[in-house]
Formats: C-alpha cells, structure tokens, sequence
C-alpha cells in the first residue's frame, strides 16, 4: 500500500491519524529535515512498512499537540530562505 494521497510527486497531501488526531501536510513538508525519521518514512521506500488506521492512514503513535509544533516548525523551514532562517 502506499501513502494515501491526492496527488502524485514530492507534494502530495498526505493524510496521518497521530495519537488519534488526523492532520493533512505535504510530503516534502515531512520530508523536509533530510535524513530525519520523518523523511526516510515518507520519502516513498517505507511505504508497505507503516502501521495504518481503518481509514488506511499512516499512523503515528506520538502525541498530538507535540506533534503538530513538529510539523509547523517543518512548514516554517521550508518557507525559509538563507536571508531568514526559521
């Protein structure tokens, strides 16, 4: 199975039940911090290998609000440029 999406390529919307919370990203947001956990996971090699809900959702056991100020800080890096880092 693959992640589900809506789209094919780098930014694919991409559906994730965290702790029991859905939140909709982008793959390159998640794929944002190179060599991270988050991006080998969804750089497209470990896509059979993710645990999934019934909603067939990659799911993510870690708690959500800790997980959404990841994912912020992500979308912030990848509106940076060299003139302002996030």
């Amino acid at each position: 199975r693959s992640i589900l999406i809506v789209a094919d390529g780098i930014d694919d919307v991409v559906e994730l039940n965290v702790g029991g919370q859905l939140m909709t990203t982008t793959r390159a947001v998640l794929c944002n911090a190179e060599g991270s956990y988050l991006a080998r996971m969804f750089s497209g090699k470990l896509d059979t290998g993710l645990e999934r809900d019934r909603e067939d959702r990659v799911f993510i056991d870690f708690d959500p609000s800790l997980f959404a100020k990841v994912l912020s800080h992500l979308r912030l890096r990848r509106l940076a440029s060299p003139d302002c880092p996030a």
